[in-house]
C-alpha cells in the first residue's frame, strides 16, 4: 500500500477523495473459522482501509479539504449466523469512520459511510465458498450454509455495480454530503429496524429467514 501510494503521488499529488471499497466475506461459524482467516478478514476489510487513510490524511489536511468514503454494508448494523467475522469488520469500520469524522472535520475533511446491501457481484459466491471452506462437513453448523444461501441469494440480484458507482460519485461530489448513505429503500428499512427494534424481535426475524 505504501508503494502504491507513492506511485499515485508521483502522477498527481492533488488528491481530493479516497474511496475504501476493498472487502470480502470470510464466512463460517465462529467456532470453526480459523483465527488466521479471521485476522485476514480484518486485515483486508478494516486495517487496509485505515492504513490508506493514514497515508492520505497529511496531504488533504494541508489543503484543508478532502473526503474519505468508506464502503461499509448493512452488515454494519446486522448480525447473522456464519457472518460473525465479516459483520464484525463492518461494525468496526462504522465506528472508525464516525470517530474519524469527529477527529478531522475541523481540518475540512469529511468522513462518509456508504452502506450497500445485496449487489450483483461475486461477493455471495466468495462468501459461500469461504463458508464451506471454514466449516467442516461434520460440523454441527454445516446445515446453516444452505440456509444462508437461500436467505441471501434473492438479495444479491437487486442492485448493480453501476448503481453503487453512482452513489459513490454522489457522496464524493455533492456540496453537503451526508454522514451515511444507505443504498435503496429496503436497505434503509433494514437498518432502521436493527437500530430501533428490540433484540428479541430482530433475533426472531433472523431465525425465521434462516429456516
Amino acid at each position: 500500500m505504501e508503494t502504491f501510494f507513492r506511485q499515485v503521488l508521483q502522477k498527481n499529488d492533488d488528491i481530493d477523495v479516497l474511496i475504501n471499497n476493498a472487502g470480502y466475506g470470510e464466512y463460517g461459524s465462529l467456532e470453526d473459522t480459523p483465527i488466521e482467516q479471521a485476522r485476514a478478514q480484518f486485515q483486508v476489510n478494516v486495517f487496509a482501509a485505515m492504513q490508506l487513510t493514514q497515508l492520505l490524511l497529511p496531504f488533504i489536511r494541508k489543503k484543508h479539504k478532502g473526503r474519505i468514503i468508506n464502503i461499509s454494508s448493512i452488515a454494519g448494523f446486522l448480525y447473522t449466523p456464519l457472518g460473525g467475522w465479516y459483520d464484525a469488520t463492518k461494525h468496526a469500520l462504522e465506528t472508525l469512520t464516525d470517530t474519524l469524522r469527529l477527529e478531522t472535520e475541523t481540518f475540512g475533511i469529511q468522513a462518509i459511510l456508504i452502506e450497500p446491501g445485496g449487489t450483483r457481484s461475486e461477493w455471495l459466491e466468495t462468501a459461500l465458498k469461504n463458508a464451506r471452506k471454514n466449516t467442516p462437513k461434520n460440523s454441527i453448523y454445516y446445515s446453516l450454509i444452505d440456509a444462508f444461501d437461500k436467505m441471501f441469494s434473492p438479495m444479491s440480484s437487486k442492485r448493480s455495480s453501476q448503481d453503487l458507482a453512482e452513489l459513490f460519485y454522489q457522496a464524493a461530489t455533492v456540496e453537503h454530503p451526508k454522514a451515511r448513505y444507505a443504498d435503496g429503500f429496503s436497505n434503509r428499512t433494514v437498518i432502521w429496524a436493527f437500530r430501533h427494534l428490540p433484540y428479541s424481535l430482530t433475533n426472531m426475524v433472523i431465525k425465521k429467514l434462516m429456516k
